[in-house]
């Protein structure tokens, strides 16, 4: 790459493919530069609505796609998308999309124009998402059961949202679940809201930290850890020692006083010292506790009652 012409410039001479890259500097972009796409968040409301008929309809919004760079796509009304029929056994996946096509070079589509259409299959949702036209996002996705009659019927129904949101260069991004936050991996300073928590996040050291929290860890009944604020340091232990496990081979961690009130924390288990102990696996975590399997060498329980010397550290969420 080299440096392209400006936009606005006095000269005219940027490009549409031009003038994306430059747009593309406006939105956020992951820790390798690559721009995310999605929906800039007029709402948090589902994007798409069922119908009493196998029509869906795709609410207004503002579309953010890459074809060599960025472009808006606005949504600025109810657009419909008629859905094929239920098959008459199995399920049929009908995956909705948005797309700018253009005929003109590099791109090569029959038409030219914006697009909001559904690919669909009767084999499987994997097999409708390969059918998606090059350039195209991704909305969310269908299973229509059969016997369906509308998309808005309470059974043989499945909608699900997988368009994420994006939004401006320093803004923040909004996660719905945990899931989400995984997959999502900008530059440090970055600001994320998991909207499943009602928490804000920052980005430090390549980890999500959650940007308010205050707790006290104990393992139940014995051993008290130590204080976290949620920012600094990035990574602290906030528990050691040696608890014992129960009939499931599983120890337990409690956070007293209300816990954690504001997010599910995102933990690292270390076993500090060799014995029965082989592997550490967290089975179960919320805002109040943290449960531990721990499993020997074969990835089989340990008896009832078995010391595991161990270590805790909260990574942020």
């Amino acid at each position: 790459m080299t440096a392209r012409p400006g936009f606005p410039a006095v000269s005219g001479a940027a490009t549409f493919q031009d003038i994306r890259r430059s747009l593309s500097g406006q939105l956020v972009k992951s820790a390798a530069g690559v721009l995310r796409t999605g929906i800039l968040p007029i709402s948090t409301d589902r994007l798409i609505v069922g119908t009493a008929s196998m029509v869906v309809n795709v609410q207004t919004c503002v579309i953010v796609l890459d074809r060599n760079g960025a472009v808006y796509l606005p949504n600025d009304g109810v657009q419909t998308v008629q859905l094929s029929s239920a098959p008459s056994s199995g399920s049929r996946w009908s995956v909705i999309y948005a797309k700018q096509r253009e005929t003109e070079a590099p791109f090569s589509d029959t038409a030219a124009g914006p697009l909001i259409d559904k690919v669909e299959s009767t084999t499987s949702e994997t097999a409708a998402r390969n059918l998606l036209p090059a350039g195209a996002r991704e909305l969310g996705v269908w299973k229509i059961d059969a016997g369906a009659t509308t998309t808005n019927a309470a059974s043989g129904v499945t909608y699900t949202e997988t368009v994420p949101y994006t939004a401006m260069e320093g803004g923040v991004v909004l996660l719905r679940n945990q899931a989400e936050a995984d997959a999502w991996a900008p530059h440090d300073g970055s600001k994320a809201y998991r909207l499943d928590l009602g928490a804000e996040f920052t980005r430090v050291g390549g980890f999500w930290v959650a940007s308010n929290a205050v707790g006290v860890v104990t393992d139940g009944s014995v051993l008290a850890g130590t204080a976290w604020d949620g920012r600094s340091p990035l990574r602290n232990v906030i528990f050691s020692g040696s608890p014992q496990v129960d009939g499931s081979s599983v120890t337990t961690l409690t956070f007293p006083g209300g816990g954690f009130v504001n997010f599910v924390l995102t933990a690292r288990v270390t076993l500090t010292s060799a014995g029965a102990a082989k592997q550490a696996v967290i089975s179960a975590i919320s805002k109040t506790s943290m449960s531990i399997q721990l499993l020997n060498g074969s990835g089989g329980g340990l008896a009832a009652g078995t010391a595991v010397p161990l270590t805790v550290e909260l990574i942020g969420g």
